[in-house]
């Protein structure tokens, strides 16, 4: 997916981070318990100068999500 503030040649790089948590606030707007678990993935898509362009917040109780990566490494001439 293309993001209108994507630099022409793609993301540089990915920063991710991944917190296991579910506070008060966040439980009561989901409808679930807090002090469960739950997974809240911070995104910064850096551009060609590690300049982020694009961050993004996602908090998923642990009964609503699962984590696949698949992680490629191309080999540069």
């Amino acid at each position: 997916m293309a993001h209108e503030k994507s630099p022409p040649d793609g993301p540089k790089s990915l920063c991710l981070d991944i917190i296991s948590l579910l506070t008060k606030k966040l439980a009561g707007k989901m409808g679930t318990d807090p002090g469960l678990p739950a997974l809240r993935i911070l995104r910064r898509y850096l551009d060609q100068a590690g300049e982020a362009f694009e961050i993004s917040v996602t908090v998923h109780p642990a009964d609503r999500f699962t984590f696949s990566m698949r992680l490629q490494r191309n080999q540069e001439a």
